[in-house]
């Protein structure tokens, strides 16, 4: 049996774990890590429900579909956003203090440069999708290309340092500020542009707060060529990889935008509701898992035990988490906003259950840019990327919402499990081991959640709605709690001790149990 070593770790106060713990107590620490995100993504989950409460008051559809094409033309610039530099920086977190300067004079430049590109397209891309509406959002959106390049930087060393818990409460003031403010400038009439203009006020925050947790920069170190081209080696596969993202996430807009122009406002309303906290939870993921696989990315059984284990704690924990977020949400959009938003039902649904496995692409994210397979990384999402495109011209061509939604999130469903096997491979775990990490919580979750909704259908046919909800969110926590103790009991076990390494008292020091990454 093997040994188990319990040593005490410092997380917070000014220490950098990164330099201070040993390797085989990193486990504890990602364990918190997957928390805090799992925290925020709750918080921003309910922070994001009760701004879009209010918006999809104050907004229309035009407003919507505005926006969802701003958006989406935005992203394709924003590949070139920081060149894939605060990656490296996290990667490479053990050389901050020779690399921040340099690395934030590099970054300024390719923002700047994203930023003039993105000016330049404004008035062309209104012309493609006649409007004029377009050119004030990208105009605000470019100017927060360059406000938020020195976060990157100061959040690069947070996240190096394994500061997870610091990281978390920075984002989760800049969701409050974000939605909040998005509200203000809704109610002051503005349309459209409340969307955009607290991304001016988000970027000040976070460079202020994380410069702030951060130390600011350590010296004035100057860029030199030689750095510099070792620097952008690296980071155009990143920015390739980051291009593929934008298109796999924004792209499906842009193809609405074009062929189906109608149904575009509420096919993005919709996909806001579904998936708008798992973009927190998907950067958050990623934050944890890549600074800590860095540190034992050369010791082989060890990076492919934490790759199994991160797929397998990230299934059981956000998997419930989707498929009840898909079965609840039709009779509480229909409460919340009075039959205005029942057409985007279908998409809400259908891009949650495609969540349940969207949700490990982050996992395999991490792990891919942690072993250093940058090239394989931006190959996996380029075959991302045109599968979503695909799936939105099909789904375009079929010519139903709820078509272009399935055909979307299939897609994405499917690369999901692609890319997680691919990441085992670099990461030497088996495909059988990675699918057995995936399947069983998977079916469970599925499984007590078509239970839920079936039974709440056949018992309360005419009950209220918000009755409905409650007695079908509630038959769906107890189905899974009782399966997961009678059929995943270690599973279980393994997700309430990650939510005991929070109790008051385990901040400073908490045991590490080396035995299991």
């Amino acid at each position: 049996m093997e040994t188990v070593d319990r040593e005490p770790v410092e997380l917070e106060h000014g220490l950098s774990p990164a330099r201070s713990v040993p390797v085989r107590g990193y486990g504890r620490i990602a364990a918190r890590g997957f928390v805090w995100v799992f925290l925020l993504g709750g918080f921003g989950k309910v922070a994001g429900f009760l701004a879009q409460l209010v918006l999809g008051w104050l907004l229309s559809k035009d407003d919507y579909a505005v926006y969802a094409i701003a958006i989406a033309a935005t992203s394709v610039f924003a590949a070139v956003r920081d060149a894939g530099l605060s990656r490296i920086l996290i990667q490479r977190g053990k050389e901050y203090n020779a690399l921040a300067s340099p690395v934030l004079q590099l970054a300024l430049i390719f923002n700047l440069a994203g930023a003039a590109m993105l000016v330049a397209a404004a008035p062309l891309v209104g012309r493609v999708y006649g409007t004029t509406e377009l050119l004030p959002l990208m105009l605000v959106m470019a100017v927060t290309f360059v406000l938020a390049t020195p976060a990157m930087v100061f959040e690069a060393k947070l996240l190096a340092d394994l500061r997870f818990g610091r990281t978390v409460r920075i984002q989760a003031g800049s969701i409050l500020l974000n939605y909040t403010s998005m509200i203000v400038f809704a109610l002051l009439g503005l349309g459209p542009m409340s969307f955009v203009l607290p991304t001016v006020l988000v970027a000040i925050y976070e460079t202020i707060a994380s410069g702030i947790s951060a130390g600011f920069l350590p010296n004035r170190k100057r860029l030199t060529w030689g750095l510099a081209r070792d620097l952008i080696g690296s980071s155009i596969w990143i920015m390739m990889g980051t291009l593929a993202i934008t298109l796999i996430t924004q792209a499906d807009y842009l193809v609405i935008g074009k062929l189906q122009a109608q149904t575009l406002g509420v096919y993005f309303f919709g996909c806001q509701m579904a998936i708008g906290f798992a973009a927190i939870l998907g950067t958050g993921i990623r934050a944890v898992l890549m600074p800590t696989l860095s540190q034992f990315s050369d010791q082989v059984e060890r990076f492919s035990s934490a790759y199994v284990h991160s797929v397998r704690t990230s299934t059981f924990l956000f998997m419930p988490f989707c498929v009840l977020a898909a079965v609840a949400s039709p009779p509480l959009i229909d409460l919340c906003w009075s039959g205005k938003w029942n057409e985007a039902r279908p998409v809400v649904v259908i891009m949650t259950l495609g969540l349940v496995f969207r949700m490990l692409t982050p996992v395999a994210l991490a792990a891919l840019e942690a072993r250093g397979a940058w090239s394989m990384r931006a190959g996996l999402l380029w075959i991302d990327a045109c599968g979503t495109i695909a799936g939105a011209i099909i789904g375009c061509m079929l010519g139903e919402l709820w078509q272009i939604a399935a055909c979307v999130a299939g897609s994405r469903a499917i690369m999901a499990v692609v890319q997680c096997i691919a990441a085992g491979w670099v990461s030497h775990a088996r495909a059988g081991q990675v699918l057995g990490a995936i399947v069983p919580s998977t079916m469970l979750a599925t499984g007590c959640g078509a239970i839920a909704w079936f039974a709440t259908e056949a018992l309360l046919p005419d009950a209220n709605q918000w009755v409905s909800a409650a007695a079908l969110g509630s038959l769906f926590a107890i189905l899974f709690a009782a399966g997961s103790r009678l059929m995943m009991p270690a599973r279980l076990e393994d997700a309430v001790k990650l939510i005991a390494t929070l109790r008051p008292g385990r901040k400073q020091s908490v045991a590490i149990n080396t035995a299991t990454p």
